[in-house]
């Protein structure tokens, strides 16, 4: 036997909604507290699940079950990901004041970076929005 939350209390165990109230009912009047036990599960927040063998059209072949593995993240995230770390960079320095300079090799980077993705841009708008690898 298998087991699974309640999909009525998402394993709560309880409900705000009376029992007796409709399920399409949004507005009620109710002198109790506002939480009820829920139905489905008697307030256990798991319900049994019958072991059932799948039909011979549903089966999956185990393979397409495997997921590859983690590949690189995609290049245009990378760089707007350096881009910003860049940034917060130079804004440290700048709230810290004192005598700290800004390296210059942080600024060439930037621009760089900013020529890659603006190239990659319009790679992917000239593409309509393909995969820039």
């Amino acid at each position: 036997m298998l087991y699974q939350l309640c999909p009525k209390c998402n394993g709560q165990g309880i409900v705000s909604k009376p029992p007796w109230i409709a399920g399409d009912v949004n507005e009620w009047i109710s002198s109790g507290g506002g939480n009820y036990v829920c139905g489905v599960c008697n307030g256990a927040k798991i319900i049994a699940v019958p072991n059932q063998e799948p039909e011979e059209d549903m089966l999956v072949d185990e393979i397409n079950l495997e997921k590859p593995p983690l590949g690189l993240m995609p290049r245009k995230l990378h760089i707007e990901n350096r881009i910003t770390d860049i940034l917060n960079a130079m804004i440290r320095y700048v709230e810290v004041g004192k005598n700290y300079s800004i390296p210059d090799e942080w600024y060439d980077e930037l621009r760089s970076l900013g020529k890659d993705i603006s190239i990659i841009n319009e790679k992917e708008n000239n593409d309509g929005g393909g995969k820039v690898s």
